[in-house]
């Protein structure tokens, strides 16, 4: 197996408008919040005689439940590298992780939010 990780480092940026509301004497904001990122990717390749079955997970941390992350793929199965070139790109799988929730305004500093894991098991069929 041979795993590549990016650096999985994501921004979270808000943006919008204060408009003085002369009737209430407040601002009505509008704010909306995006995440990006930054080596959101994850590759696994299969270079054994079996098929492997890979599941990528995310958890946030406690601290951090709102914040949710979802990969484009979450479960695949990676057929044998037996009779493949090494470079055959039906062994490798990529996935990128996205982040979604509102993380608040006064978290300013590379903060761990959530982990993630790979777990690679010999596909039953």
């Amino acid at each position: 197996m041979k795993n590549v990780w990016g650096k999985m480092e994501f921004t979270y940026n808000m943006s919008g408008t204060k408009t003085w509301n002369a009737k209430t004497h407040e601002y009505d904001i509008d704010t909306n919040g995006k995440w990006s990122a930054k080596g959101n990717d994850i590759s696994v390749t299969n270079h054994s005689n079996r098929d492997i079955d890979v599941d990528f997970t995310y958890e946030p941390l406690d601290k951090y439940s709102f914040v949710k992350g979802e990969f484009t793929y979450d479960e695949v199965t990676i057929p044998t590298a037996e009779n493949k070139a090494v470079d055959d790109e039906i062994l490798t799988i990529s996935t990128d992780l996205t982040l979604s929730g509102v993380l608040s305004s006064d978290v300013t500093d590379l903060t761990k939010v959530g982990n993630v894991a790979v777990t690679i098991a010999e596909a039953v069929h």
